[in-house]
């Protein structure tokens, strides 16, 4: 849409409309540059869109970040409580052994944060019980905290994209539009139309520019006029001198001019004398389509003369009498001059402002986004324990169905997988070798703990060559060796117990047909995968 307009802007000051021109400026003849020049010039007094506020995503991350601090270990949250000495301020981010770990540096002033408003709870545990966590086990705490990790880190980097969009350079603030328009409208470091002076509308010139100067000439001469108050002078207010002053070119309702052609003293007044006489602007919330279609309508009627254009009423010049002219002139002699209307900083700053606004949009629908992405990632957060249930039901579930003996059920690694990953320092994780193993790039305390998944798939194999090779041959399928016939009769109702085949992965002689069991557990690490996978499914 931003782009249509602006077509329609470089359209209409590329086809200028021609006017009548006479030998005299006739009261009333630019009453339709007023019009257009009162809708631009109000433009910093509309109601202007501000960024959306993020305020209920920011509630959401930090009641994310008071969870998962309540639900870790105190040998971790001592890492951020004040010293006994009773110092205010909590320990800060400190590297070990000179190596920085970036996830606790970028990490660390949430979880400080989060533990200082967990302090304020004095105890109550307020925010457990708004997660219906009242009364859990240590064993439940682990597997709660392991549950919402991954929920954690998926708001931790949507609060930090959300802060990015807030704070940088780059956000279209509300300040940052009305600072653009009044540039546009009041001139340079003028922010509102009761501030400017002669000296800020000439550039501290006032006393030493005549009016002819500052609007230009037919020979041709280029107005000085940076900023649509300028613009509204040169057009609109009369010479004192001309009818007492009471020359009225734009609106039957103008006061007596003050100022003289001979300097632009009194300019400032000319044009505050103007501001009660602008039509009421609309109170609706301002876009782009606002600057852009009276700029667009403005620029259109410009006159375009042999070597220059001209907006509003001129005879021989533009210096405020109706004999002279009240106008602006752009000359266009050359390339390099003609330019100067479209680099005039009023035009250039009144498109900026229009293109800002659309961006703003489209950074207003991206916080809404991030903020309501947190909100629902704070929902799932505070519901963990229909999920800690559904974990309780699958490993009773895997526990009974897994098959008697010195085997490792799948229920099993799972709970020895989640003991191991609850541990976040080298030393402890180490002392629980060779069930766990520490992945760490050093001994910084983290998220480095893992189960050894080579241990597990060694005690599986042994196991199962124990049962094969010695013992109570008796037991299960091996019972039938390699009575095929035995084998396909062992059955429970119409359900096969066992199946005459080659062996899977894990297993004795894998090259033989004999009668092994037909359970989908025999290969360890397919049912931890299946049932790792089916409770993700159920989760998330």
């Amino acid at each position: 849409m931003l782009k249509k307009h602006l077509l329609i802007l470089v359209a209409a000051a590329a086809i200028l409309v021609v006017h009548h021109s006479g030998n005299a400026v006739n009261a009333g003849d630019n009453t339709h540059l007023f019009l257009d020049l009162c809708a631009l010039i109000t433009l910093p007094t509309r109601q202007i869109p501000e960024l959306p506020s993020a305020d209920s995503g920011k509630k959401a991350f930090q009641e994310i970040m008071k969870l998962n601090n309540s639900l870790s270990d105190q040998t971790w949250r001592k890492k951020f409580a004040r010293s006994e000495s009773g110092e205010k301020e909590r320990p800060k981010y400190q590297s070990q052994g000179g190596k920085v770990d970036e996830l606790h540096q970028q990490s660390w002033d949430l979880w400080t944060e989060a533990e200082e408003e967990l302090d304020k709870e004095k105890g109550a545990k307020t925010t457990e019980q708004a997660a219906g966590l009242n009364g859990i086990t240590p064993e439940d705490r682990t597997q709660l905290l392991a549950i919402l990790q991954p929920l954690a880190e998926e708001a931790a980097e949507t609060y930090s994209e959300l802060q990015r969009q807030l704070t940088s350079e780059s956000a279209i603030t509300q300040a940052k539009l009305k600072q653009k328009l009044a540039a546009a409208t009041y001139g340079e470091g003028v922010n509102q139309l009761s501030d400017p002076t002669d000296d800020k509308l000439t550039g501290g010139t006032a006393a030493g520019t005549s009016r002819t100067t500052y609007c230009g000439g037919n020979t041709p001469a280029t107005t000085k006029a940076t900023s649509i108050s300028g613009l509204l002078y040169c057009v609109c207010a009369g010479e004192s001198g001309d009818d007492s002053g009471n020359f009225k070119p734009c609106t039957d309702q103008q006061s007596a001019a003050q100022g003289a052609q001979a300097a632009m003293t009194n300019a400032a007044v000319d044009i505050k004398a103007l501001e009660n006489k602008y039509p009421t602007p609309p109170a609706t919330e301002l876009t782009a389509t606002d600057i852009l279609e009276p700029l667009a309508a403005f620029l259109a009627k410009g006159t375009a003369k042999e070597k220059y254009v001209v907006f509003g009423a001129v005879t021989t010049n533009c210096g405020g009498k109706n004999t002279d002219g009240l106008c602006v002139i752009y000359n266009t002699e050359t390339a390099a001059e003609a330019q100067k209307l479209r680099q005039a900083p009023w035009r250039t700053n009144l498109v900026d402002a229009a293109a800002m606004l659309s961006n703003q949009a489209a950074q207003a629908g991206e916080i809404k986004r991030l903020t309501q992405k947190l909100e629902n990632l704070k929902k799932q957060a505070f519901n963990l324990k229909p999920q800690l249930e559904l974990r309780k039901k699958l490993t009773a579930v895997l526990m009974a169905a897994a098959p008697k003996g010195p085997t490792q059920s799948s229920a099993q690694t799972l709970q020895e997988k989640g003991q191991c990953e609850a541990i976040n320092k080298a030393a402890q994780c180490r002392e629980k070798h060779p069930k766990c193993e520490w992945k760490g790039k050093n001994d910084e305390d983290g998220e480095h703990c893992k189960l050894n998944e080579t241990h597990v798939a060694q005690k599986a194999t042994k196991a199962e060559k124990d049962g094969a090779a010695g013992g109570a041959v008796s037991a299960g399928c091996a019972k039938h060796g390699t009575n095929k016939e035995a084998c396909l009769a062992d059955k429970t109702g119409d359900k096969q117990n066992c199946a005459w085949r080659s062996g899977k992965n894990g297993e004795t002689d894998q090259e033989k047909e004999m009668c092994r069991n037909g359970s989908f557990l025999v290969n360890k690490k397919l049912a931890l995968s299946v049932v790792s996978a089916a409770f993700s499914a159920l989760l998330f």
